[in-house]
This record gives C-alpha cells, sequence and structure tokens, in this order.
C-alpha cells in the first residue's frame, strides 16, 4: 500500500443520528465521534479519493445508519470544505462484517491507494485484531491493515462501548472462533430486532 497515495476513508457508525430519541450521552458521545472524523479529515483533505461509512443496523423507523448519519457527516464536512459524497455500505452491520468488507473493497476497488479505517478508542484493538486476521486469510500484510485503523473517544453508556468489553469479546473470538462469535452476535441483533418490531 503506497502511503503516499490518494487515501480512500471508511467510517464504521455506531447507531443511527438521531438527537431526539438517543440517550443524550450517546448523542453527545457520536457528535464527538464525528467532530473527531472530521478534523482529522480536514488535515489530508487534498488526498481524499473517497470516504465510505457503514452501518446497516435499521431502527425503528426503518432508517440505516448509514441514512441518518450521512447526511449529519456531509453537513460538517462541508463546514471544513471537504465537499466529498459519501459512499453507503448498508450490508455490513458488525465489527466483524466491517473491517472485511473495508480490506476486501480497497483490495478489489483501489489499488495502490491508501487507506484509513475510522471507529471509536473503545473498538480500536479489536478493530486492529480483526484486520490482522482478515488481511490473513486474504494474503495480505496484517500489519499494514492494522496500523490503518484510527480510534476516536466517543463516550457512550452501553457495556459494550469499553475497552474491557471489546477485549473480551476478542479473547472469545480466539477461543470460539471469529465466524462463530459473529454468527452469535448476529442472532442476538436479530432477536432484538424482531422482540421491537412485536412491541410496536
Amino acid at each position: 500500500m503506497n502511503q503516499e497515495a490518494p487515501v480512500v476513508v471508511w467510517i464504521n457508525c455506531y447507531g443511527g443520528w438521531d438527537p431526539a430519541r438517543r440517550h443524550p450521552i450517546e448523542t453527545m458521545g457520536y457528535s464527538q465521534y464525528l467532530d473527531g472524523i472530521v478534523e482529522g479529515l480536514a488535515t489530508i483533505k487534498s488526498r481524499i479519493a473517497a470516504i465510505y461509512i457503514s452501518g446497516g443496523m435499521v431502527d425503528a423507523l426503518g432508517q440505516t445508519e448509514c441514512s441518518t448519519t450521512g447526511p449529519e457527516l456531509v453537513r460538517r464536512l462541508k463546514q471544513k470544505g471537504i465537499q466529498e459524497s459519501l459512499l453507503y455500505d448498508e450490508v455490513s452491520v458488525t465489527t466483524p462484517t466491517i473491517v472485511h468488507r473495508w480490506i476486501e473493497t480497497i483490495r478489489a476497488e483501489y489499488p495502490g491507494k491508501s487507506t484509513v479505517l475510522f471507529c471509536d478508542e473503545a473498538r480500536i484493538e479489536i478493530n486492529r485484531n480483526l484486520a490482522g486476521y482478515y488481511a490473513e486469510k486474504l494474503g495480505e500484510d496484517p500489519e499494514v491493515w492494522k496500523w490503518s485503523i484510527y480510534g476516536i473517544d466517543r463516550p457512550d453508556i452501553t457495556e459494550r462501548s469499553t475497552k474491557e468489553y471489546q477485549a473480551t469479546k476478542w479473547q472469545r473470538m480466539l477461543a470460539e472462533g471469529v465466524e462463530h462469535v459473529e454468527n452469535e452476535e448476529m442472532a442476538l441483533r436479530i432477536q432484538a430486532k424482531a422482540s421491537q418490531e412485536a412491541g410496536k
């Protein structure tokens, strides 16, 4: 990967942008996260080749993370003179699926480009570990991908958004297999969504 090449940016969403419905700490933390991304991109705006955002989880109104976070991110980018349109990845819904899709897309569609993936600080280690895992499976240098990930602090109220929880999750992945833990998490999300739908 050429470090001086144009940069393809990839951004993890963490729920939708919905200040009216989310807990105030979640909203303030998410706002801080988006501001951190914009500040970072402002320093390399002349090199940006494309910006992707990943988040296919659907809220109670049937909106994906991308569809609500995207317009808010564009508004903030424009304030810094970054007029990039966004590309939406609404297929990925978990950290492993996002990391896997990021690597596969850059390899297939942007050969020779540099890249950076943004995640929240609590998840930076699991993102790096997963990047190494998928890079090895794809015959790539794990270190190149692991050190293309940038973490930004995002205060949150959920147990999942702690370094301790994410470290335990990675240990489970090592013991039980990444795909097994991923499938288990997807099943829980589907169950939660079904419960949400039933409660309408």
